[in-house]
């Protein structure tokens, strides 16, 4: 098995997606498991929407911004719009509740920070199957990742590694999972600090004893 990071620059538009698949691809009879970033810019676009919201700024168009970058690389892929699913909605409730009481603890912010690899990992997931690739999405936390409440610096608890190789066994295909995101064992979204992606695939590595970090 080998695990595949994906950066921002590899899903930030159709060309780049495109390219993605080719390799996991080729990495097919290697049992490849997929850990993809958000897209270039999105997660210091999400903080900044957040600090908009807060101060009682002019918050809307940044939000409409961001949902349609990801909803025209959507059509630009050619994919069902349904694929990012009630994503776009939560993000606009939440960020809505930042805006009504003008403050946005940590735990806040990691939940709106989230919304990139979220946004990510569908994107990058459905066109798979167009080359004949089996794959679904899962939010880390599905995958089995579990943190500590250490919200924008949060470490994997020792028993995500049980809980990774628990939860990817039942996967049928390959597994496209958000990185730098989890969740606490209370439920409550965590983030892995900057450059999380890149923990999110040596955590995931290291739970299913990869060959190779790619």
């Amino acid at each position: 098995m080998i695990l595949q990071k994906f950066g921002g620059t590899s899903v930030g538009g159709p060309e780049p997606i495109r390219r993605l698949g080719e390799i996991v691809r080729r990495a097919l009879p290697r049992g490849p498991v997929v850990v993809v970033s958000a897209v270039g810019g999105v997660t210091n676009r999400l903080i900044r929407l957040t600090e908009l919201a807060r101060s009682a700024a002019a918050w809307e168009p940044e939000l409409e911004a961001i949902t349609k970058a990801h909803e025209e690389l959507v059509l630009d892929l050619d994919l069902d719009a349904g694929i990012l699913g009630s994503l776009p909605s939560e993000l606009a409730d939440l960020v809505r509740g930042i805006a009504l009481v003008t403050e946005c603890t940590p735990r806040t912010l990691d939940a709106a920070a989230s919304f990139g690899e979220r946004f990510s990992a569908r994107i990058v997931a459905a066109p798979l199957a167009r080359i004949g690739i089996r794959s679904v999405a899962l939010d880390a936390w599905d995958a089995g990742l579990v943190t500590d409440a250490r919200f924008g610096g949060a470490r994997p608890l020792p028993e995500s590694e049980a809980s990774i190789r628990r939860a990817l066994a039942e996967v049928a295909g390959v597994p496209v999972i958000t990185g730098y995101v989890g969740k606490s064992r209370t439920g409550e979204i965590t983030t892995l600090g900057r450059g999380g992606s890149d923990f999110s695939a040596a955590i995931f590595g290291a739970a299913l004893g990869a060959e190779e970090i790619q």
